[in-house]
């Protein structure tokens, strides 16, 4: 981990800021150049930080929000982030079965459906948003595949209803 020296808040500069804007980009908080000075940007994506992980929002990279950001493996997911974790996520959902849409790396409401859909399955509070339980299930060797079609022979995983298409209904 990072040796934590100080508080950092806006118009910081130091190595030590720059190593805090490389760990963000790391979690896909900050998308900014790797400066080393502490702006607007740098305390945007912190405040995200916070807010994700449940911290004091004040945008002031403090010893507690610092060591947080440091050990963190991954960024909760949840309607609107962008970034390859997103994408990586959207993979995993596809050959678990879940997910259909475009593995673009944006988080949509396909991709939150899917997310529900893998946790009511998997037994995990069905929210939309992937945080600790829902990645560590997901990227797991015992995760429940979706299953949308019931087939004869047993199997383990979970069946999804999905609603007929108004071409499956007679006429």
């Amino acid at each position: 981990a990072a040796n934590i020296t100080r508080d950092l808040t806006l118009n910081d500069e130091g190595d030590d800021v720059s190593a805090l804007q490389t760990a963000l980009t790391d979690l896909c908080y900050y998308s900014g150049d790797v400066t080393g000075r502490y702006g607007e940007a740098t305390k945007t994506a912190v405040e995200d930080f916070q807010r994700d992980f449940a911290l004091a929002v004040t945008g002031m990279a403090d010893k507690a929000t610092q060591e947080a950001i440091y050990a963190a493996d991954y960024r909760p997911l949840r309607l609107g982030c962008v970034g390859e974790d997103v994408r990586q996520a959207q993979i995993r959902l596809m050959a678990l079965g879940y997910y259909t849409g475009t593995v673009d790396g944006n988080y949509g409401t396909g991709t939150m459906a899917a997310v529900a859909s893998f946790q009511l399955c998997n037994n995990l509070s069905a929210d939309g948003v992937a945080g600790t339980r829902t990645y560590k299930k997901l990227y797991s060797s015992d995760a429940l595949a979706a299953i949308s079609t019931p087939t004869s022979t047993p199997t383990t995983g979970c069946l999804l209803y999905t609603s007929p298409s108004p071409r499956d209904r007679s006429v």
